[in-house]
């Protein structure tokens, strides 16, 4: 019996200096994606949480994928953390399933910045979203996540005191996530959205499957 698979996608369209339309080009793009490498399909669920507000949470239900749900996140929330918590919620209810994340990375860059992040952006999709064949035969390999851009302490330790995915595009065993500590929607800064994935228990390891280094970005691609 095939583990059960839910995508968590991440969107906000348009407010704190993100354009609606430069945002609503990477929302198109990521669902395009989703469509043609076939994972829509194969997910069970499909789950955007929006936030920003009623225009941003009607505009990701005009553009999303017919098999999505769409969930509006409250207007006090610490970016990509009530997403996050879908996520994690659904781990802990599907305990052998299989989870997909993403957000609208690079929304926030345009002009002289945007090339590096559209690169950096396309790099985790096309491990994550059109590598997800792969993503899955390592998770169900033995791989607790997978994705690309691995930032551990061992190789940054000034930048990081445990492991994440730069970009935070991922995939991750239902068991890997349902360890992670709890998220904390007051506390929290939207740096600990990222990090998250590798809070684990102390003397807990993460094994990763890696598709590209972080800087250089080798393996990238536009």
């Amino acid at each position: 019996m095939k583990p059960p698979l839910a995508i968590f996608f991440h969107s906000y369209l348009s407010g704190n200096g993100v354009e609606f339309g430069h945002a609503s080009e990477i929302f198109l793009e990521l669902t395009q994606a989703a469509n043609a490498s076939g994972l829509a399909d194969a997910a069970d669920e499909y789950v955007i949480g929006s936030s920003g507000g009623e225009a941003n949470y009607i505009a990701a239900c005009t553009m999303a994928c017919p098999k999505a749900t769409i969930v509006e996140n409250p207007l006090d929330s610490i970016a990509e953390l009530p997403t996050l918590q879908l996520a994690h919620d659904w781990a802990k209810a599907n305990p052998t399933g299989r989870v997909w994340y993403w957000h609208l990375k690079g929304a926030l860059h345009n002009a002289g910045t945007k090339t590096t992040w559209t690169i950096w952006r396309h790099c985790c999709s096309n491990a994550v979203i059109w590598g997800w064949r792969e993503c899955m035969k390592g998770l169900n390999g033995g791989f607790d996540t997978a994705g690309a851009h691995w930032i551990s302490p061992e190789r940054y330790p000034s930048l990081c005191s445990s492991s994440y995915w730069g970009g935070n595009f991922w995939c991750a065993t239902s068991k890997h996530l349902a360890r992670l500590v709890p998220i904390d929607h007051i506390n929290w800064s939207r740096y600990h959205g990222e990090a998250w994935i590798g809070y684990v228990p102390k003397g807990q390891n993460i094994t990763p499957m890696k598709f590209a280094n972080h800087f250089p970005m080798q393996g990238c691609g536009q």
